[in-house]
């Protein structure tokens, strides 16, 4: 009897021992691995990667990116995301030095922040083959992405009667396929994406004549209709003269 109440003592702890073990998580750590400490760059979209490491073999579920153009690090551009992705691209402005670190999270808990590092941006006026300058837009909606040309109205938006679909200008057009702000072969007005009547845009068939209201009519009809308001008038003139 004794036996059993030692084996049973025993098993009870071992399972606290291991479950006290379980329930401890070591945070991971992050090693900074691009834009290399005290390098220089010439690039103004800059990647920034690391690497994790964490002895619990939990993954990054999700990162903090801080960088600054000083220290330490007032108004500094943060990223945070839930991520296991372990690098990042952010466009940075002027030939100046910056500072960054980055932190990851584990599903637990933070880690520190990284060691800091420093690199030198070297930008100068770069363009695209048709003057555009980079990480700017052309007046076709084109955008200049680090030398090339791109369709990417998301940034630089569409000209009129365009609409933004996929990055490209896509043209705006009615059910039939009119153009917005054009005619189609039975003199219908494109507008906004509704067919209508507008003789004034569009033109009339054969003899017919543009009304007043933007409809077609008969020039018999337009005369009459001129007479009756005419004779309208002159008999109001005479009863009130």
């Amino acid at each position: 009897m004794e036996l059993k109440k030692i084996i049973l003592i025993f098993i009870i702890v071992i399972s606290l021992v291991y479950t006290s073990r379980a329930a401890i998580n070591n945070p991971p750590s992050i090693v900074p691995f691009e834009p290399k400490d005290t390098g220089i760059t010439h690039e103004p979209l800059q990647s920034f990667s690391w690497n994790f490491y964490d002895s619990d073999n939990d993954k990054q579920v999700a990162y903090e990116i801080a960088i600054a153009d000083n220290y330490p690090f007032n108004n500094a551009i943060t990223k945070l995301k839930t991520s296991s992705n372990t690098s990042t691209t952010l466009a940075l402005d002027g030939s100046k030095t910056y500072y960054w670190q980055v932190r990851a999270y584990d599903g637990k808990e933070w880690s520190k922040w990284s060691d800091m590092q420093t690199f030198t941006l070297q930008s100068s006026a770069r363009t695209c083959k048709d003057g555009t300058a980079f990480f700017n837009c052309n007046s076709k909606a084109q955008y200049c992405d680090s030398g090339f040309l791109v369709d990417d109205c998301n940034k630089c938006g569409c000209p009129e009667g365009y609409e933004c679909l996929n990055k490209k200008c896509i043209e705006e057009k009615c059910p039939d396929g009119t153009p917005y702000g054009k005619c189609n072969a039975d003199l219908k007005y494109c507008n906004s994406g509704n067919l209508i009547n507008n003789c004034n845009a569009c033109g009339c068939p054969g003899d017919l004549i543009c009304n007043s209201d933007n409809t077609c009519i008969d020039k018999e009809i337009e005369v009459q209709e001129k007479g009756l308001i005419s004779r309208i008038i002159d008999f109001l003139k005479r009863l009130f003269s």
